[in-house]
C-alpha cells in the first residue's frame, strides 16, 4: 500500500508536465529528475530483499545536452518481515532504513521526441537494520555505508514542451565500505530498472 500510494504520487506531479515550459534544443539551466525502481539487495542466509526506492534529483543543465547535479534517493517500500543472521546479529529485515545521497551527471541525445540519456551516479549509501534486542540494547543494529557507482541508460519520450517520461535501467556497484566491512550477507550489486520523469524550473 505503501509503494503504491508513492507511485501515485509520482505520476500525479509527472502529469503536471504540461504547465511548464521547456524548450529541449536549449534544455532549462535547471530541472527537476525524479525515479522509481526497483533495486535488488542480495544475501547469502536470506532470499533477495526487493527494494522499491524514488530518487529526486536537482540538475543544471550545461551547454545543451550535458547534466549534472546533486541526488537524494530513499527506500520507499519493501515487504519482507523474515529473521536473518547478519554479521553475527539476528536481524529484522522489516526494519530496514536504505538511503543514498549524492553527484549525478548525464547526457540527453535526442532524435525528433525520442530521448536517450546515458547516466552515472555516484552515492554514498547509508543502510541500517535493527536486531530483535534493539529496543533494550541499542548497540544491536547494523549500520553499513559504502560508496556507489550506478551507471544508467533512460529511453524516454517527449510528451510535450514540459515533460519527458521513460524507462530507466542500470547497475548498481559497490565500491567500497565507509563504516563496516564488506558482508557477504549484504550484497547491493545488481541490476535495477524503473520508470523516469524531467521537469524543468522555470
Amino acid at each position: 500500500m505503501r509503494f503504491s500510494t508513492y507511485l501515485i504520487i509520482f505520476l500525479i506531479v509527472s502529469l503536471r508536465g504540461p504547465a511548464q515550459k521547456i524548450d529541449t534544443s536549449q534544455f532549462s539551466r535547471l530541472s527537476i529528475y525524479l525515479e522509481t525502481n526497483i533495486k535488488p539487495v542480495a544475501s547469502q542466509n536470506t532470499q533477495t530483499i526487493y527494494c522499491y526506492q524514488g530518487q529526486l534529483a536537482i540538475e543544471y543543465n550545461l551547454f545543451s545536452k550535458f547534466q549534472i547535479g546533486i541526488f537524494g534517493q530513499t527506500l520507499l517500500y519493501s515487504e519482507n518481515y523474515e529473521i536473518a543472521n547478519i554479521d553475527n546479529k539476528i536481524i529484522e529485515l522489516s526494519s530496514i532504513e536504505y538511503n543514498t545521497c549524492g553527484i549525478t551527471t548525464g547526457y540527453k541525445f535526442q532524435l525528433n521526441k525520442i530521448i536517450l540519456n546515458p547516466k552515472l551516479d555516484f552515492g554514498y549509501n547509508f543502510f541500517l537494520l535493527k536486531s530483535l534486542d534493539f529496543p533494550t540494547d541499542e548497540n544491536e543494529f547494523l549500520d553499513y555505508r559504502y560508496l556507489s557507482l550506478t551507471p544508467k541508460i533512460n529511453l524516454g519520450c517527449k510528451i510535450n514542451d514540459g515533460l519527458i517520461l521513460g524507462l530507466n535501467f542500470g547497475y548498481n556497484y559497490q565500491l567500497t565500505a565507509l563504516k563496516g566491512s564488506k558482508l557477504e550477507e549484504f550484497n547491493p550489486n545488481g541490476i535495477q530498472g524503473g520508470i523516469f520523469a524531467i521537469i524543468p524550473i522555470n
